[in-house]
């Protein structure tokens, strides 16, 4: 599933912004201990190049000025329920997952760098994606064609279908660990980067 999309402005911003861009949202992965480099966590080559050691950050994400309470052990997915998306336009099946609040916090900020950073297609980017109220969700198949009519009784026999199979819990509804967030689609190639971050508690 997508954690942000970046679609092919990606390609095409120039080098040294998408390098600033990078090296911001790694330390942000790395503050919040989603990620652990292997040579340390970078705090960020904007403001502060130096690397610091692991355990003089504190493990929270920080959205504008305000900072919100990260557990470290707490990233996670579980499956909440199927349905049709994107609201209002409903032309995919979907499996829509419940995230941690660690998920939920570190989306909000990755998407905090973008948007107050100075690239303008980044921060344009981050204007046109899903904001704060971040939807995970992983597409299991198109709709093609049909009438209205005809999608809403798709989503009420999917509505019907998570239902009649129970509302997941902790006990029948195991969580779903993720190995790595990287970059998918179209790699940028202005610059070489490392794109895999991966989760320093991988399943």
């Amino acid at each position: 599933f997508t954690f942000f999309f970046g679609g092919q402005v990606l390609c095409s911003i120039p080098a040294e912004e998408l390098s600033t861009w990078h090296s911001d949202i790694k330390g942000r992965f790395c503050k919040s201990q989603f990620y652990l480099d292997s040579e340390g966590p970078i705090v960020s080559q904007s403001s502060a190049p130096e690397r610091v050691v692991l355990e003089s950050l504190v493990p929270d994400a920080t959205i504008g000025e305000e900072a919100i309470e990260v557990d470290k052990d707490e990233y996670w997915f579980r499956i909440k329920k199927l349905s049709l998306f994107p609201p209002k336009r409903d032309y995919l099946i979907v499996a829509i997952l419940e995230a941690s609040p660690a998920y939920h916090a570190l989306y909000r900020d990755i998407r905090s760098v973008a948007l107050n950073g100075d690239s303008k297609e980044l921060k344009s980017l981050a204007e046109k994606d899903k904001g704060p109220d971040w939807i995970p969700h992983i597409t299991l198949g198109n709709l093609y064609g049909g009438t209205k009519d005809d999608k809403r009784a798709v989503g009420e026999m999917l509505e019907h279908y998570s239902l009649e199979n129970g509302a997941p819990d902790e006990a029948s509804n195991d969580a779903i660990g993720v190995k790595c967030i990287t970059m998918g689609g179209p790699v940028p190639q202005q610059v070489q980067l490392d794109w895999d971050f991966q989760n320093r508690q991988r399943p």
